[in-house]
């Protein structure tokens, strides 16, 4: 699943071995319990997967409930990392681009997995949370 450059893993971009090492607890890579293995369903998912496609689906989708209950769209956040390799920013803001009225949020000197722990992660979730009460209450 995640391993070096270089190597036959799926994730192998700079800081993908560490960084989803990371998620996984010692106690549990250690117990043997959790492998570093990917599914051939799996792998054909990450080859094909484009979130710009997904955001299209969406896209149309919202269009056709937003025209048929006559309310405005609903609100959606897109959270970008700056240095994000697996999910590049440039990309999460063409995807908000496509929505009318998303907000994007861009984590400046931040990867992938960075947001999962630590500042950056309460960084996000105050974020996310100021989303929601602006758009929720």
């Amino acid at each position: 699943l995640h391993g070096l450059p270089g190597s036959a893993a799926a994730l192998q971009n700079a800081g993908d071995d560490e960084g989803y090492g990371s998620l996984c607890p010692a106690e549990t890579r250690e117990s043997g319990r959790w492998r570093n293995a990917l599914t051939s369903d799996g792998g054909l998912r990450i080859m094909f997967y484009r979130p710009l496609n997904a955001v299209s689906s969406f896209v149309k989708w919202n269009n056709e409930i937003t025209k048929r209950r006559r309310r405005r769209p609903p609100p959606v956040l897109f959270v970008a990392a700056e240095g994000d390799t697996l999910c590049p920013a440039k990309y999460v803001e063409r995807a908000a681009e496509r929505i009318e009225g998303a907000e994007y949020v861009l984590l400046e000197n931040a990867g992938h997995f960075d947001i999962y722990s630590g500042e950056l992660l309460e960084e996000m979730l105050r974020r996310e949370i100021a989303f929601f009460k602006k758009h929720l209450l």
